[in-house]
């Protein structure tokens, strides 16, 4: 072999280890790209001011709203409402919704308070139904079980639709924080924390039919009451923190 024939097979080798080097760095490229073009759920946190509801039947501040003119629930919205958003540069869909918390612990709290107290109130959990009885509070009862589930067919990025989803809590849930506030007002002792975090689990799914699955601790602070106010109006936070992230590609 020549000296020629030899620097023509190193200037081959050269070429093709560009060739390949140009090929992994495109590859790379499309992968980070099309990571990027994902789904991301996400909920920002809440400060808030609780009220009775006016012509309402419940003598408990259920009514929620929050502190910000950006972000006004519904005017027929009775419970809390936290944002949801699509941070993600992709829509996600499918979005099916599950909430949990310790119901019953919550409940055996609030009854031991009310009996401290010596509220007239019954509070009792039972076949999936929360139940109120009270002839200062009014009488109610939810239906946990209908609560937990919850479908969206879609949430798409925030770049494109500015305004986040106005995303209800479940009325149980805010039926007995704000039972354990005013109860705990009236005590005089707040042992905080006052209610046990609400979880959320997300499962949804992008444009390729690729699965993700989230969860969120979404916990309740106290930030002010008057034990004397006759409307039993209070000031609180609701805290989000995402705690699990799964995602299944359909595309290896």
């Amino acid at each position: 072999m020549t000296i020629s024939d030899t620097v023509s097979l190193l200037s081959s080798i050269g070429a093709c280890f560009a060739a390949i080097a140009a090929f992994l760095s495109v590859r790379e490229a499309a992968k980070h790209r099309r990571l990027s073009y994902r789904p991301e759920l996400a909920l920002s946190s809440v400060t808030f001011t609780a009220k009775k509801r006016q012509g309402g039947g419940i003598r408990l501040p259920l009514h929620w709203i929050r502190n910000d003119d950006n972000f006004i629930p519904a005017s027929d919205s009775t419970y809390a409402a936290i944002p949801l958003a699509n941070i993600g540069l992709a829509a996600a869909k499918n979005i099916s919704l599950s909430w949990s918390f310790p119901i019953e612990a919550m409940t055996q709290r609030v009854r031991e308070i009310a009996n401290e107290v010596s509220c007239d109130a019954e509070f009792s959990y039972a076949d999936g139904r929360l139940t109120m009885r009270s002839n200062e509070f009014g009488h109610v009862i939810t239906n946990w079980e209908f609560q937990r589930q919850r479908k969206i067919d879609y949430v798409i990025p925030v770049a494109i639709q500015k305004e986040a989803f106005a995303l209800q809590l479940p009325g149980t849930y805010t039926l007995l924080v704000a039972a354990l506030v005013h109860l705990s007002a009236r005590k005089g002792e707040f042992d905080l924390p006052i209610a046990q975090p609400l979880r959320l689990h997300a499962t949804y799914y992008d444009i390729a039919d690729d699965k993700y699955e989230m969860s969120f601790d979404i916990r309740f602070e106290l930030v002010a009451i008057s034990p004397e106010d006759s409307e039993r109006t209070f000031h609180g936070v609701l805290s989000p923190e995402k705690i699990g992230r799964r995602h299944e590609s359909r595309r290896g």
